[in-house]
């Protein structure tokens, strides 16, 4: 039975910058009583005009806040001829249908109107997160007729939400990462419904269409049933009636199989969606969408009635462009190959971009997510330039992508309307209706495309054309200007503190020149105090910024200096030689105060490398004067004690480590282990042993060794090794 089924459309989506507008916010009101449960005989229920209104945002797409009506007819017997035969009346079946999935209301609407009245919806309630994004909302119409289980199955595309994260998520591999774990959900859900049914695979029908990101799921799962791998499982759908029809359908997988002819993909010449992921350089990116791919007509006659179209139903002009060039070159010089986009830089891009997105309170969350996990991508580059941009710096004039897309001329942030105007899903519905309409929209001019083809001066009249979008043109005389047009004031000779100067201007039509006086300036002094110092006195000195003439007054005498020379100094010690310099921190005190080593004094040494006394020197700097010298002494290296035993009766050996550069050791020997009244031994420099004899039998005496260097006369000792003790035999 052919039906007539109305669905009111969207012209864009309410959010806050201008973004793609691949749809609108979604309702998510609970399903009807009758779109619960099968009911053939609804098949005779009269058409219901249905009716949802659509939000949208005039000031980024057409200026007429409307909502426009679409009304398409349907007949269950279109879905019984082969799939392989484009068919005009389901593509403006489905144009609707992947309209009306932006808008559950809708969506059901329209399925329970075209009589199908087993209704189910998936991922009714998941609501993508940042983590959790490769999801989509999914309507599926079933009803049984002539033996076959017949499924209608739109797929949403994009509403402002986290699921933009998911189409900018590409991988690495050949498959888009985001649109495919996405369908493969889909697929699971949706072949858990045919099971539920009972559904034959060759008594099954199916037909698939979305828009935008609902189009690429529905070329895959399409793609996946024409193969008979419905979500992995070998479910063989004939291919003669699986049908697929998608509207801004982006590139999907390098794989894709362009040969399937019952997928049918209508693009818009001048839409940028369907150019991503990048189907070139083939080599490197060589991105695709799997069956045909279909450009809406150009054809003069199909364009003009396309525009009539758009211009009475929203009161303002399609501003499309119908190459998208300068987009791909944008693209390309950003990430001219598919690793380029995962690089930290460009993956914050990507972010920023699906932040761009989003609905107002989206944004807020999500900019602090992007700052948060992708820090590294912000910190150079285009990513960090575009983030400052939207921060409120300057416009990021280098990035030409950036110069394609952006809209400046207002106050906000938006994407240019040609782009816009490319993927809304009106513009796919009066475009496919234009492509396949029996009967010619009535052209009426509509002289919107103004353009000054001659300025007026003050010598003569000048031209405004008015232009309608199939060629005819209107021209209104613009009056003469009243006014010189004057050139701005130029400089002719520069004033001075004491001489005037002067500058003219001139009409850069007729030539007509003006001259006035610039007043001299005077001289115009800043004031700079100079504060005196220990080695020169202080004054303020006043200069002119014009003509830079100067003069000094308010002298003020140099500082005076303090003698360090009865300066306490501390925090000096003993060191052990290690063959280079040996420096120290000395504490400065005169007078209760601690002096500051880096302004009022310098430290210089002496003698502070070999074994002996080193010298250290404080020499008064800034605030002070004079000297004082302290002194402190490097001793050398000590010894190790390696061993101590009783060699024979009343005897002891010592055995040490020897120490390079020394005159000799030095061995004390105590039976007290404090080494009360202890004895020494001398040994010299060539020796690691000492052997003392006429000691006592039995007695347990304490041994510890020392090295030492003889210089100028002066002994300097080592510390003393460990001690060790040893039982005389």
């Amino acid at each position: 039975m052919k039906k007539t089924v109305s669905v009111l459309t969207a012209l864009g989506m309410m959010i806050s910058y201008s973004a793609l507008p691949c749809g609108v916010m979604c309702d998510n009101a609970p399903l009807t009583a009758a779109a619960q449960g099968l009911d053939e005989a609804h098949a005779d229920t009269p058409t219901v005009n249905s009716a949802c209104r659509y939000s949208y945002d005039e000031a980024h797409y057409f200026s007429k806040a409307t909502t426009l009506e679409h009304t398409f007819a349907y007949d269950d017997s279109w879905l019984f001829e082969p799939s392989a035969s484009m068919s005009g009346e389901l593509a403006k079946v489905c144009v609707g249908l992947s309209s009306a999935a932006y808008k559950q209301s809708a969506a059901l609407t329209c399925l329970d109107d075209m009589g199908f009245k087993d209704i189910e919806m998936i991922n009714e309630t998941t609501e993508p997160t940042y983590a959790d994004n490769d999801h989509v909302k999914v309507y599926v119409g079933h009803k049984r007729l002539d033996g076959y289980d017949v499924y209608v199955v739109p797929v949403r595309g994009t509403t402002t939400n986290c699921e933009w994260f998911s189409n900018f998520n590409l991988g690495t591999g050949d498959e888009h990462t985001g649109f495919s774990k996405t369908a493969l959900e889909v697929e699971q859900a949706l072949l858990d419904k045919l099971t539920a049914d009972s559904a034959d695979p060759g008594k099954t029908i199916i037909l698939l269409t979305g828009h935008s990101r609902g189009g690429a799921v529905a070329n895959i799962i399409a793609a996946h049933l024409d193969n008979g791998l419905l979500g992995g499982e070998g479910f063989a759908v004939p291919r003669s009636q699986v049908f697929a029809y998608t509207y801004g359908c982006p590139n999907v997988s390098k794989s894709a199989d362009e040969s399937l002819d019952n997928i049918f993909n209508f693009n818009n010449p001048g839409d940028y969606v369907p150019t991503l992921p990048l189907d070139e350089p083939a080599e490197d990116w060589g991105f695709k969408r799997n069956g045909k791919t279909i450009y809406l007509s150009t054809d003069k006659d199909v364009y003009v009635a396309f525009q009539q179209s758009i211009y009475n139903k929203t009161g303002s002009q399609y501003l499309g462009e119908l190459d998208t060039k300068d987009f791909v070159s944008g693209m390309t010089e950003i990430a001219p190959t598919q690793a380029a986009c995962n690089t930290p830089e460009n993956k914050a891009l990507f972010e920023l971009v699906a932040w761009l997105m989003m609905t107002k309170d989206y944004q807020k969350k999500y900019i602090n997510y992007v700052i948060s996990n992708n820090s590294a991508g912000l910190s150079s580059g285009i990513a960090r330039e575009i983030f400052m941009y939207y921060l409120g710096g300057p416009f990021p004039e280098n990035i030409k992508l950036f110069n394609v897309i952006i809209d400046r001329s207002g106050d906000s942030i938006n994407v240019k309307k040609a782009l816009a105007h490319g993927h809304t899903c009106t513009t796919y519905i009066e475009w496919v209706n234009a492509m396949f309409s029996d009967t010619p929209v009535e052209h009426t001019h509509n002289y919107y495309l103004a353009e000054v083809t001659r300025p007026a001066d003050c010598s003569s009249d000048g031209v405004l054309t008015r232009s309608c979008y199939c060629g005819e043109a209107l021209t209104e005389s613009i009056p003469k200007l009243t006014e010189h047009s004057f050139s701005e004031w130029a400089e002719t000779k520069a004033a001075t503190c004491t001489a005037d100067g002067t500058k003219s201007r001139k009409c850069t039509v007729c030539g007509t020149e003006e001259t006035e006086l610039i007043h001299n300036t005077g001289h115009n002094y800043s004031t700079k105090v100079i504060k005196p110092t220990y080695i020169a006195a202080g004054y303020t000195l006043h200069t002119c910024t014009v003509c830079g003439s100067s003069y000094k007054d308010s002298h003020t005498a140099k500082l005076k200096r303090t003698s360090i020379a009865k300066a306490a100094v501390s925090g000096l010690s003993n060191k052990t030689y290690t063959g280079k310099a040996i420096t120290q921190a000395p504490t400065v005190k005169l007078g209760g105060k601690t002096l500051n080593a880096a302004s009022d004094y310098t430290v210089t040494y002496k003698n502070n490398k070999a074994v002996g006394t080193a010298t250290v020197t404080v020499t008064g700097k800034g605030a002070y004067t004079g000297t004082v010298s302290k002194t402190f002494k490097i001793c050398p290296k000590k010894t190790t004690l390696k061993s101590g035993t009783s060699p024979k009766t009343k005897h002891l050996r010592a055995a040490y480590s020897k120490v390079s550069g020394v005159t000799g050791y030095q061995i004390a020997y105590s039976t007290s282990g404090k080494f009360t009244k202890a004895a020494t031994k001398t040994a010299g420099s060539k020796a690691t042993s000492k052997t003392i004899g006429k000691l006592t039998k039995g007695k347990t005496y304490h041994v510890r060794v020392r090295s030492y260097k003889t210089v100028g006369g002066t002994k300097y000792y080592s510390g003393w090794s460990a001690v060790k003790k040893v039982k005389v035999k």
